[in-house]
């Protein structure tokens, strides 16, 4: 399985992946939960399922669209005060819901390609942790 067979997957259920990280997340990392108070978690999860094909979709493809994208996402976070320090916990924390999420059919190689893929979305993010962030 590779990247896009996982996202596909992911796509294809209902809940299931988005659910069970924020679950575990917001239970794992109490100090979050203040981010998420008065936030409509069904709402929440549909946003991540979708960001998730976000992450894979520049990934694969770099679209400068993505790009500028991720960094306005960036920018919402950074306004709600999101410290960047944050976004390793949450990686982690996302790689190992992928992982049981996809059980037998996760590979080290799948693990790679999405603690790549979310490190370059990260990355793009945090460009948008300034006042206004900047288009190319």
């Amino acid at each position: 399985m590779n990247i896009n067979e996982s996202i596909q997957a992911i796509l294809s259920r209902e809940k299931v992946v988005a659910d069970f990280f924020y679950l575990t997340f917001l239970d794992r990392y109490p100090a979050v939960q203040q981010f998420f108070v008065d936030v409509d978690m069904q709402q929440q999860n549909v946003l991540l399922t979708m960001g998730l094909f976000i992450v894979e979709q520049y990934y694969r493809f770099q679209y400068p669209a993505i790009k500028h994208y991720l960094r306005l996402l960036g920018h919402k976070h950074y306004l709600r005060e999101v410290p960047a320090e944050m976004y390793a916990d949450w990686r982690a924390c996302l790689v190992e819901t992928l992982q049981q999420f996809h059980g037998s059919a996760w590979t080290t190689g799948l693990e790679a390609e999405w603690n790549s893929a979310i490190a370059l979305a990260s990355q793009i993010m945090l460009q948008g942790y300034q006042a206004r962030p900047k288009f190319e």
